[in-house]
């Protein structure tokens, strides 16, 4: 099994930092000790993604709520699927069957952490090193 974590990211830009240009951008970033995305992934036959909750085997929300992660305006499913389509992508890139991958903990989406990027980061280096193979 494997697991990556990542902290969020916050984003700082200012959009035309020279008034001599028509689209000059500038930014910076800080990365976050808290708050994380952490995912685990193991090899399989086939794509499958689960989210940890406090009281189940970690196969969605039935019976339970999900532990360590802040859903902001993201849904379950939403969540999800994002991740299933990045597992999907470095599966088909490592040309290997499949990947079950847990989600541990999550970003809040549209919230100026790096949601996105984290969660893509993540998977694909947690797919690439349960197949011992570098991110």
């Amino acid at each position: 099994m494997a697991r990556v974590s990542a902290g969020g990211r916050l984003h700082f830009g200012f959009c035309n930092l020279s008034l001599s240009h028509e689209r000059l951008y500038g930014a910076l970033g800080v990365a976050l000790a808290e708050p994380r995305v952490t995912v685990t992934a193991t090899p399989a036959d086939e794509v499958h993604v689960s989210i940890a909750t406090d009281d189940t085997n970690a196969d969605g929300l039935e019976g339970g709520t999900v532990s360590s992660w802040t859903p902001g305006d993201d849904t379950v499913d939403a969540l999800r699927a994002d991740v299933r389509s990045y597992a999907t992508v470095a599966a088909d890139r490592l040309g290997v069957p499949g990947v079950s991958v847990t989600i541990e903990s999550s970003l809040p989406r549209h919230a100026g952490l790096g949601s996105g990027t984290q969660l893509a980061a993540t998977t694909l280096a947690a797919v690439a090193r349960a197949y011992d193979r570098q991110p």
